[in-house]
């Protein structure tokens, strides 16, 4: 309960600091930022297809997105966070972010697999100004962006080093087998 708290007084205070700075010149481009998002993502994979013709790159982002869009509507639909009141009008729940979560794909995959420094750039500063938006727009609270973006950079390195996992899963099993063998012989 604690933790809880003290996340609540963080978005507070956070909400509270957004309050006190006027967006009203950038809410159109945050808006447009906001609704788009998922057509610059799309824009994305097909960059990555057809222009760095990196499939298994492409392979990778798409089992990323299908996982984190089972995981975050799993948790959302858990959870049932209310959003924070903001500038648009929701119907489903805040906590976690998938603009948050698919942004930091954008900005991850960009950095480490795209060749093309102007395009680089470009996604990754669009990923970067989606997570802000977010915040500006007041969809979300901070703590459902933070866990979003942990979220993503979690399953990025999992995924990307799939040989330490599988090391790691066989280590467990040897303790695992281990264990059961120590068991057996103390009976």
């Amino acid at each position: 309960m604690i933790i809880k708290e003290m996340v609540s007084l963080v978005d507070e205070a956070f909400f509270n600091f957004i309050s006190l700075f006027d967006f009203s010149k950038i809410y159109f481009i945050s808006f447009l930022s906001y609704y788009f998002f998922y057509l610059i993502f799309l824009i994305f994979v097909i960059y990555i297809y057809f222009f760095e013709r990196k499939t298994k790159v492409l392979n990778l982002l798409i089992i990323l997105s299908i996982l984190g869009f089972l995981i975050i509507y799993l948790i959302k639909y858990t959870v049932k966070r209310e959003r924070p009141y903001g500038i648009i009008e929701k119907i489903d729940y805040s906590f976690p972010s998938s603009h948050s979560y698919f942004a930091t794909l954008i900005i991850l995959f960009s950095y480490f697999y795209l060749k093309n420094y102007i395009f680089k750039s470009l996604f990754v500063i669009f990923g970067l100004f989606s997570i802000f938006s977010i915040l500006i727009l007041k969809i979300h609270y901070l703590s459902d962006v933070i866990f979003s973006i942990f979220l993503s950079l979690f399953l990025f390195y999992l995924f990307n080093n799939k040989d330490s996992l599988i090391k790691y899963i066989e280590k467990l099993r040897e303790v695992k087998k281990k264990k059961l063998n120590y068991l057996k012989r103390t009976e």
